[in-house]
């Protein structure tokens, strides 16, 4: 069990909407909460549509992350929807995100998940969103054409080329969005 988690956790997690009813009810405060975001995590769409409803913070803790790294595309449509942004920030600190040999325990842009996952689906509803297919979170960070070219993503690299992303672009070559 996970160190800091609380029933409210729990019962995200599990997709128990009846139990985060009951805690909602009962006065959990879910303003400052990660629920939405385990939630999206673990595709629980009916609880994220009730957390939601209820006043969540749809940016705490990147719900739409999750929903992209674990691959929920019905959690990330709900949530793009609803106005998650399509360029926000990701943090996450596992192998998937080596480049060059470098493990990346840094903030990534909801792009670089899609694209390292191989995510058609997600790039291009992020792109129909409006994502910039040119921002990076960090300085030195690799776009996600060059994170397509690097992991082998053909179809993901046809895609972004072809709506416009920076085709020239140099790792490192575009100062970070967020600072």
């Amino acid at each position: 069990m996970e160190e800091g988690y609380a029933p409210v956790h729990r019962a995200a997690r599990n997709g128990h909407l009846r139990v985060l009813e009951f805690l909602l009810k009962n006065g959990v405060d879910i303003d400052h909460e990660t629920a939405l975001s385990i939630a999206a995590q673990y595709g629980r769409l009916k609880a994220c549509e009730y957390l939601i409803t209820s006043g969540v913070d749809i940016e705490c803790g990147s719900p739409l992350g999750g929903a992209i790294v674990s691959g929920f595309q019905s959690v990330g449509r709900l949530l793009l929807n609803r106005n998650s942004t399509p360029n926000g920030i990701y943090e996450i600190k596992n192998d998937l995100f080596r480049f060059d040999g470098k493990k990346r325990e840094r903030r990534i842009m909801m792009l670089d998940p899609a694209v390292l996952r191989d995510g058609h689906p997600f790039v291009k509803l992020l792109h129909e969103r409006d994502a910039n297919l040119n921002l990076v979170a960090a300085e030195g960070e690799p776009t996600p054409l060059i994170w397509a070219i690097d992991r082998d993503q053909n179809e993901i690299f046809a895609l972004l080329s072809l709506q416009g992303a920076d085709v020239s672009a140099v790792v490192g070559q575009y100062p970070s969005a967020f600072h």
